[in-house]
């Protein structure tokens, strides 16, 4: 197994923009890069990738990007997308699929698609083994990655994040979210459902990123 980027490189958590991704190096590329490892190499998705980096129509400068990593090497990260944006045909994952514009992902929600300045989506969520060799937890890279999303939305002022996540996801009430299902479960490569993290009432927002990268 071929292992990238250095083992003593610590154990961060950081929210990338296009205004700030200048400042983190290969980081944002290596996200792209592990990205299209995780959905087209990994699940087979029929996704768009150049120069062995996985984007779409989401990846625009509205989107933030939280990711968890050691150095430039990514463990693990999330894109998330405000549902009041909007490009072209385009507004975010969840309500383009309700109205029908996505091939081959139906509709996930039970009710209609929100627009709201205080709710973000979160898509492209990934987790991989370390790519460093270090013997770092998915569980505690897990709960990082988490934190760190539930800091960056109370930071913009945003109360609610949804999004698709796999079958794991009610162990993120025993992580500290406040989470439920909003849309019915979908065989998705594997049961997947919409769900919705109230970012206030969650206790993980109480802990901070650091200090969990940290193990304190």
């Amino acid at each position: 197994m071929k292992h990238f980027g250095s083992i003593t490189a610590p154990l961060e958590a950081h929210t990338l923009t296009f205004a700030n991704m200048h400042k983190h190096g290969a980081l944002f590329a290596n996200f792209l890069r592990a990205r299209k490892e995780t959905f087209i190499d990994g699940l087979g998705w029929d996704l768009p990738q150049h120069q062995e980096m996985e984007f779409d129509q989401y990846d625009t400068p509205m989107s933030r990007y939280v990711i968890v990593h050691r150095g430039e090497v990514p463990l693990a990260g999330m894109r998330l997308v405000p549902t009041t944006s909007r490009v072209m045909l385009y507004s975010y994952m969840l309500k383009d699929a309700q109205e029908g514009r996505l091939e081959g992902l139906p509709d996930m929600l039970d009710e209609s698609a929100p627009i709201r300045a205080d709710t973000w989506e979160a898509s492209r969520v990934l987790i991989r083994n370390d790519p460093t060799g270090a013997n770092t937890s998915r569980a505690r890279v897990r709960s990082i990655m988490l934190c760190e999303m539930l800091h960056a939305a109370s930071e913009a002022e945003v109360d609610k994040i949804i999004c698709i996540l796999p079958g794991w996801w009610p162990m993120m009430k025993r992580m500290g979210c406040s989470v439920r299902a909003i849309g019915p479960e979908a065989d998705l490569d594997g049961p997947h459902q919409a769900v919705e993290i109230d970012v206030k009432s969650s206790p993980l927002l109480q802990k901070s990123p650091v200090a969990l990268s940290a193990g304190i």
